[in-house]
């Protein structure tokens, strides 16, 4: 649209732009009328305007054209223009100006002008879905009950869901551009093997570009209370440049399934006892008498003579190998006895049942003052642990002697496995059995931790530390 009131003026401007620039519809007007009608009609994508009109100027159009649509491009095409008027304009909102007397330049500001405005016009829609994506993003973060949070490479926060702001009982506005280690209620327990501060293990994850999937921590509450969480970290990169942007977090409450978890296994472990308990004390009594009566009975047929003795002395036989049995199996299901020397001589019995089943030096050296403190459960977790890694380095690492050993380090309790088998392959990725990942399960209900490492010269090492404090026997 091209504002003039002079027909020949307009008619020059036009044989310029057809003659050098991309013009697809000309409309000339006149009148202020005309001007605000046009534009109130259709957007144009260009507008011309002289400065000095009839009842009506350039300045007064200028701000029309911004009022109602203050994207479009706005250029003086002026016979007189002084250099402080141009000047006054551009700080208006023109976009340029040219002086009739030199047209020439009419075409390349036209062109300069569109191709500004549209590139203003594409950043405009870019950032507009950007913000509608950024908007959308944020609806559906906020509706995960997750934990998840992003911060940049100085630690700082950058994205925080609803979630985490209400464990930090704030708002966004006061918790975006600080540290987590700011707010004190977000306080969070190593969870045994891990060590060293949460920042500088989020600063080392993004230097080396490590991921970390859905791994258990230990925190405290605003009760402080424990509460377990599984824990994802993932570093962010910038899809350009493939920088290290930041590091974004998803962490997921699982203390209630881990509590349910430890009740079942609790439950299962007392009822194992209470059947172990039966069978020695019932079951186990009543072979006893019988053996006892077939001992009996025996002694008359001797002095009878009878043809029946071989017969009865083989039933005897059967007798003994049953009440055997049912010792092994009570022995398995109730391998604790805290009134008959404890998980002590539990583990001193289990490596003796090693050496005599297997053929292997079996060892163990134990601390009981620490370990005469721990519950039943606590008891029973690591006597199943010791059971499992010895069985396992029994069966496929092929050693000639293994060592337990149960030791007090500080507030905790250290039960240790070694062997001076094959050893295995430790790696993360290495394939797990179901083995490791119970005495593991184990080791978490104890709110202690599980290692298992090569062992100098060949061999494995299993280590499970406990606190003693939260695993003692209650009065």
């Amino acid at each position: 649209m091209y504002l003039e009131d002079d027909a020949n003026d307009a008619e020059l401007a036009r044989h310029e732009l057809l003659r050098t620039a991309k013009i697809r519809d000309w409309r000339p007007v006149s009148t202020r009328e005309a001007f605000a009608k046009t534009l109130s009609a259709r957007t144009p994508d260009l507008i011309l305007s002289d400065y000095s009109l009839p009842n009506f100027d350039g300045r007064e159009a200028l701000l029309m054209a911004r009022a109602l649509c203050p994207s479009v491009p706005f250029i003086f095409v002026s016979g007189k223009l002084g250099e402080e008027l141009a000047i006054e304009t551009l700080k208006l909102g023109a976009t340029d100006y040219v002086l009739k007397r030199g047209l020439s330049r009419l075409s390349p500001a036209v062109n300069r002008a569109i191709a500004e405005a549209e590139s203003i016009r594409s950043r405009t829609e870019a950032q507009a879905a950007l913000a509608s994506q950024g908007a959308l993003l944020t609806r559906i973060i906020d509706a995960i009950p997750d934990v998840i949070y992003a911060i940049n490479t100085e630690g700082r926060l950058t994205v925080a869901n609803r979630a985490l702001l209400q464990v930090l009982e704030s708002s966004a506005d006061a918790v975006l551009g600080h540290r987590l280690a700011e707010f004190g209620n977000f306080a969070k327990v190593p969870a045994g093997d891990r060590s060293g501060a949460e920042a500088d293990e989020d600063m080392d994850l993004m230097r080396s570009r490590r991921a970390v999937t859905e791994r258990e921590v230990r925190w405290l509450d605003r009760e402080q209370k424990q509460c377990w969480h599984l824990q994802s970290k993932l570093p962010l990169v910038d899809p350009a440049s493939q920088a290290v942007t930041g590091l974004v977090t998803v962490s997921r409450d699982v203390t209630q399934s881990r509590m349910h978890e430890r009740e079942v296994l609790e439950i299962t472990e007392r009822e194992q006892r209470r059947i172990g308990s039966d069978l020695h004390d019932g079951l186990g009594q009543e072979l006893t008498g019988l053996g006892l009566m077939i001992q009996a009975l025996e002694k008359e047929l001797q002095r009878e003579k009878s043809p029946h003795l071989a017969q009865l002395h083989k039933i005897g036989e059967v007798l003994q190998s049953a009440f055997a049995s049912a010792r092994s199996v009570a022995r398995a299901l109730a391998p604790i006895n805290l009134d008959q020397g404890g998980l002590e001589s539990a583990l001193e019995q289990l490596a003796q049942h090693c050496t005599e089943l297997f053929g292997i030096d079996c060892k163990f050296q134990g601390a009981p003052p620490p370990a005469a403190t721990l519950s039943d459960s606590a008891s029973t977790h690591l006597y199943r642990i010791a059971q499992e890694a010895m069985v396992n380095a029994a069966k496929h690492a092929r050693p000639r002697h293994i060592t337990v050993s149960l030791q007090e380090v500080g507030a905790d309790l250290e039960l240790t496995i070694v062997d001076d088998g094959t050893g295995f392959d430790p790696l993360p990725h290495a394939p797990k059995g179901m083995g490791l990942k119970t005495m593991a399960y184990r080791a978490r209900m104890l709110n202690g931790s599980l290692s298992v490492t090569r062992v100098a010269g060949g061999g494995t090492r299993v280590q499970c530390r406990l606190p003693i404090l939260s695993n003692q026997r209650r009065p």
